[in-house]
C-alpha cells in the first residue's frame, strides 16, 4: 500500500520494516489539538526494526490479525 511521506504523523508511522530511532515528534504546523496530550516529542537511545507478526488466522478473506512488540531499552 503506498504511504504518503509527508503527513503531519510520519514519525510515529509503525509500518513493517521501518526502523524507528532518535526523536520522534510531530511535524511543524501540526494543530495543537491533534497534539494535545502529546506534544514532547519522545527520544530514543536505540534504533528498533518494527516487525509484525501473526496472532490468529480466521481462515477467511483479511482473517489474518498481526502484533508489533516492541521492547524498548531504557
Amino acid at each position: 500500500m503506498p504511504r504518503k511521506s509527508d503527513t503531519q504523523d510520519k514519525n510515529f508511522r509503525i509500518h513493517e520494516g521501518r526502523v524507528i530511532q532518535g526523536k520522534l515528534k510531530w511535524k511543524e504546523g501540526t494543530s495543537k489539538g491533534t497534539m494535545k496530550g502529546r506534544e514532547e516529542p519522545i527520544t530514543l537511545k536505540r534504533s528498533y526494526k518494527l516487525n509484525w507478526r501473526d496472532y490468529s488466522n480466521l481462515g477467511v478473506k483479511n482473517g489474518i490479525f498481526k502484533y508489533l512488540l516492541v521492547k524498548v531499552w531504557k
